[in-house]
Parts: C-alpha cells; sequence; structure tokens
C-alpha cells in the first residue's frame, strides 16, 4: 500500500479502537479482577454513537480503498486483509458485545505473537549459528552445539520459564510475604500489578521491535 491508502487503514484502525473502547465503558460500568473490584466511565450515548457513526464511516473508506486498488491493480493481499480484518473487527469490536472476547481474544492475539516470534528467532538463530566462532565459549553452544532445534528448545524453555516467573511465580511470592489490606485491594493485589505492568511494558515493546524501520526485524522477520 502506498501512503495514502495506509493512512485510510490507520485512520480506520484508529476509529474503530476509539469506538470499541467507548463501546465496551457504555455497556459495562462495574467490574471486579483479581478481587480487585473498578469502575469503568461512564460516556454519554451520543459521543458512543458518534464514535460509532465514525469507525462504520472509516470502515466503509477502507473497504472502498480496497474495492479500488483491486480494480487498478487486479491483486491484493489477502493475508494482510484477512488480518486486518480480523484483529480490528472481530477481536476488538466483538469485546462489547459479550465479555467472554476478553479472554479468547488475547489467547488468540498469543497465538499469533507466538507464531511472529518463532520465524523471527529461528531465522536469527540461524544468522548466529552462521557467523563466526566468536560465541563458541557461550552457554547455549556448550549445552547444545551448532544444532539449531536445540537453541530453539532453550529459547522456548527460557520463554516458558521467565513467564511463569513474571505471571504467577513473583506475584504469588510477593502476594504470600508482604502484608498490605486484603479489604482496600483485594486478595491478589501483585497478580494485578505484574499482569497490568507486563501487558504495558509489553505494548511499549512492541511500538519498536514489530516495525519494519528495525533493523533486526526488517532482516529477521520479513527478509
Amino acid at each position: 500500500f502506498n501512503a495514502s491508502e495506509k493512512k485510510v487503514l490507520l485512520v480506520n484502525c484508529y476509529a474503530v479502537w476509539v469506538a470499541a473502547w467507548l463501546g465496551f465503558n457504555d455497556a459495562i460500568h462495574e467490574r471486579k479482577l483479581w478481587g480487585l473490584q473498578y469502575f469503568t466511565f461512564d460516556f454519554p450515548d451520543p459521543i458512543v454513537i458518534v464514535s460509532t457513526v465514525v469507525a462504520a464511516a472509516t470502515g466503509i473508506a477502507a473497504v472502498g480503498m480496497l474495492a479500488t486498488r483491486w480494480r487498478s491493480t487486479g491483486r491484493l493481499p489477502v493475508n494482510g486483509v484477512i488480518a486486518y480484518a480480523v484483529s480490528l473487527y472481530i477481536w476488538l469490536w466483538f469485546v462489547t458485545v459479550h465479555p467472554l472476547w476478553l479472554l479468547v481474544a488475547p489467547a488468540l492475539h498469543s497465538l499469533q505473537y507466538l507464531v511472529v516470534v518463532w520465524r523471527f528467532q529461528t531465522n536469527y538463530q540461524k544468522a548466529q549459528l552462521a557467523a563466526s566462532e566468536s560465541e563458541a565459549s557461550s552457554l547455549a553452544r556448550r549445552l547444545v552445539g551448532n544444532k539449531l532445534l536445540g537453541h530453539l528448545i532453550l529459547f522456548t524453555l527460557s520463554g516458558v520459564i521467565l513467564g511463569f516467573v513474571g505471571f504467577w511465580g513473583l506475584p504469588i511470592m510477593l502476594n504470600a510475604t508482604i502484608p498490605y489490606d486484603d479489604a482496600v485491594f483485594g486478595s491478589t493485589l501483585f497478580l494485578f500489578v505484574g499482569w497490568i505492568f507486563i501487558n504495558v511494558h509489553h505494548y511499549f515493546l512492541d511500538t519498536v521491535m514489530w516495525r519494519r524501520e528495525n533493523p533486526d526485524t526488517r532482516q529477521y522477520l520479513f527478509g
């Protein structure tokens, strides 16, 4: 897509994102997460309606742009269009339809993320093993030598261990050892804090990692 076509898609992304967020807050005013009670924002109905109209209008503009491109070039990036529609409309918009999507959408996103990371790490590891023997004394080389599968297994195991520590092990340990007022903060304070921190950190990492401008991403993911 050229710059103007990308702008049409980007505007639609932000419009649907804002409308879905406003709709979610309008539909659910009070929730509990990990024993903590919190309240969403009660936006006036006109704001929610306007945001929905804008999202629909920009969606129609995006469909029109894709149709124009297909007529002029005779082809479209099918995988990209499907991923765009699924992640933007099904995963995000349907959250306002049923709260179950609050669990389904992140689970599907995680599976999608694993595919991206696997491709990146596989290509990165191949390049590292094909490079000079300057890191021949590294712990990974001593354990599995130059076997690609062995390095990928070590990478996977380290991810599983760090994931358990960050999401469950460390928060549960802190929750059991550091006293606080359960009546004020609920019974799973550090679990809540840990998950929020990891998700916010993940968001900022994504803003720099998975971009075409990133030389490593361009080489190992798109190359």
